[in-house]
């Protein structure tokens, strides 16, 4: 996918193995590896490599997105500001100036400014009920220009390509009615697919002028179907990235001011480290190869699995995370589980369920090949009513955090690991 501003913690883990040039002295800084918290950058000083915090990373990717201008020196981006200003750099819509060291969103940068304040004013004609979404009459939508075609795509070009000072122009809205394309909506955004109609040079601006809103760091209208006939739900959104081999957009929900935050997809199975090429021979050939391998974890994953193990000891429980690769074991006084947690990557409810199940079944077959242990799969967020039941059948208890306590299904329910008896 072609990255943006958006996902920079996607983009900085493409780079890993390649290298990006600073802005004015254009020395080579080597991408040699990332983790949650920091990239490792080698440089002609220190070709072994030094951390780089990412928070700098996306808090100058996120400056430069607002302000559609950025100065590299120390005083803006911290220690590490050369770096941080040569992988923004090297994103498509970045123009860098080498003297002084500074980055610009491509197109004038007081027309993006200008525009951004009249997408807000357009906002604020639909009253809307949140920062995050509105209601509103179709009529009403047309009348104020936020939305005016029998496209899914409006562009309003006789404005915005002065926006871009090209003859690009840049998307201010997209309707989405699920009808003629096979767009993926959830609560976090749409997988937008391409327009393909009888028109292929308009259907090639559209993409252009998409790409450019999120070159140019501009929100977009996601325009949806209302609950009522003639009206429409509105979605602030933002062109996260996109995809030219599969012809889609990735579109983020969020506010006019930012977006949600993206959590960046790992870039491989957090088991591949330990388990690539490998075809174990018996239960004790596995226990030996996984027991001694790394898995990588996320902070949320981390932070997930210490609050439950938390809960689970005030309420009497022994809670153990020192029984690798398992992320959690725990025990009662006749009873013991072992506990996979999966954070939702995008909502993906069904990507994590898989994953738990599968190395549920797996630490129980050649981990506790007596097979006398509970299974718990503990998810950050819901993962919905069927594959909590779908759970429930494979008796496996699905717990998940909801309104400030643990929720579950029936399964976790009666072997009492949840708030909610």
């Amino acid at each position: 996918m072609t990255p943006s501003l958006l996902d920079i913690d996607q983009y900085l883990r493409s780079l890993v193995g390649s290298s990006v040039r600073t802005v004015g002295r254009n020395r080579e800084n080597h991408v040699l590896s990332i983790d949650a918290d920091s990239v490792i950058v080698g440089t002609e000083r220190s070709p072994e490599g030094q951390p780089v915090a990412l928070d700098d990373i996306r808090a100058a990717a996120a400056r430069l997105l607002s302000e559609g201008e950025l100065a590299i020196n120390v005083d803006q981006l911290g220690h590490r500001s050369a770096f941080a200003g040569a992988v923004l750099a090297s994103l498509p819509g970045v123009e860098a100036i080498a003297e002084p060291p500074s980055l610009r969103l491509k197109g004038a940068v007081t027309g993006s400014v200008v525009e951004r304040e009249r997408r807000r004013e357009l906002w604020s004609l639909l009253e809307p009920e949140a920062p995050d979404h509105a209601a509103a009459p179709a009529r009403t939508v047309r009348s104020i220009g936020m939305y005016n075609t029998g496209r899914g795509i409006f562009a309003d070009l006789k404005r915005t390509r002065e926006t871009t000072g090209d003859q690009r122009g840049a998307t201010v809205s997209v309707r989405h009615t699920g009808r003629h394309y096979p767009d993926e909506l959830s609560a976090r955004g749409i997988t937008y697919h391409y327009p393909e109609t009888k028109n292929p040079s308009t259907d090639a601006m559209e993409v252009n002028a998409t790409k450019a809103a999120g070159e140019l760091g501009l929100p977009i209208f996601a325009i949806l179907e209302g609950d009522r006939d003639q009206w429409r739900q509105v979605r602030p959104a933002w062109v996260a990235g996109w995809d030219d081999d599969k012809r889609m957009f990735h579109l983020q929900f969020g506010t006019l001011e930012a977006p949600r935050p993206v959590l960046a997809l790992p870039s491989k199975d957090e088991h591949a480290g330990a388990l690539e090429e490998f075809r174990p021979k018996d239960a004790s050939d596995y226990r030996a190869h996984i027991a001694g391998g790394e898995i990588v974890k996320t902070r949320r994953h981390e932070q997930l699995v210490r609050e439950f193990g938390e809960w689970a000891q005030q309420y009497g429980l022994r809670a153990s995370t020192a029984e690798h690769p398992i992320d959690l074991v725990i025990r009662g006084d006749e009873r013991e589980w072992i506990v996979e947690a999966k954070v939702l990557y995008r909502g993906n409810a069904t990507d994590a369920v898989r994953a738990a199940i599968g190395q549920l079944l797996m630490y129980r077959q050649f981990l506790r090949p007596t097979g006398d242990c509970g299974m718990a799969a503990l998810f950050a967020e819901p993962i919905g009513d069927a594959y909590a039941q779908f759970l429930d059948e494979l008796h496996i208890a699905a717990i998940w955090q909801q309104a400030g306590e643990w929720a579950g299904n029936r399964c976790a329910r009666a072997e009492g690991l949840t708030g909610r008896q």
